[in-house]
């Protein structure tokens, strides 16, 4: 389920201070170990804190309850290629148009991107190629990469227009902003590629629709089941 932008953005301070530092604020903690040891009475402090708590697990439930149907009216259109954008290789396959549904997703929730290829119609049998899809971070750092040949799924395009959607399990990115380049071609060989093609802006999400997950200095982050053996 993603999240809303615009209410994300107003809640957003909100939740990472309560998320951060495990639903207290350290001052009030601080204060609380204090009047203890100087006998204060602070057993009423100490059930406003639970009280507090409580709250942040109700506000949480209902912003993820009526997230999506606010999604489904505010969300802006999706998000498109540029056709100003930098190109390399000799256009056998060109792409068209790159678009991301939701035009911001969450992490850890489904997103696809949906390519619109032009195949002369001077290549009257068609082309083979692969196609990649590679996401790096704002200051240039490459994170990683969806790649059709890395599934075996080599692709064969007709002459005229060809829409791909690549759609991974899930997002893998945490919140923030990252590059995205495009790249088709075969082997050596490179029909287009687009460096920075799009810029995408990644909300926070989670795996089990309870616990959001912030950016702690990894870009990436995978699902995986925790048990005690």
């Amino acid at each position: 389920m993603n999240h809303n932008p615009l209410i994300w953005s107003i809640l957003k301070p909100f939740f990472n201070t309560l998320i951060l530092t495990k639903g207290y604020i350290p001052t009030a903690h601080f204060w609380a170990c204090r009047f203890s040891r100087m006998g204060w009475p602070f057993r009423r402090f100490q059930n406003m804190l639970a009280q507090a708590r409580s709250l942040r697990l109700h506000i949480l439930a209902l912003f993820t309850l009526f997230s999506l149907p606010l999604q489904q009216i505010c969300s802006p259109p999706p998000l498109s290629l540029c056709e100003e954008e930098e190109r390399l290789g000799d256009q056998r396959v060109r792409v068209t148009n790159l678009s991301v549904e939701p035009a911001h997703p969450a992490t850890g929730q489904i997103v696809r991107f949906i390519l619109d290829l032009d195949v002369p119609k001077t290549e009257s049998s068609g082309v083979s190629a692969d196609i990649s899809i590679s996401f790096m971070s704002e200051q240039g750092f490459k994170i990683f990469q969806l790649h059709s040949g890395h599934v075996g799924q080599n692709l064969s395009l007709k002459p005229g227009n060809n829409r791909i959607v690549a759609e991974p399990e899930y997002l893998p990115l945490t919140p923030g902003r990252y590059h995205i380049n495009l790249w088709v071609g075969s082997g050596k060989f490179i029909y287009d590629w687009i460096p920075e093609a799009l810029t995408l802006d990644v909300e926070p999400g989670s795996f089990d629709q309870g616990v959001l997950i912030d950016n702690r200095g990894y870009p990436v982050v995978v699902n995986a089941h925790w048990q005690k053996t």
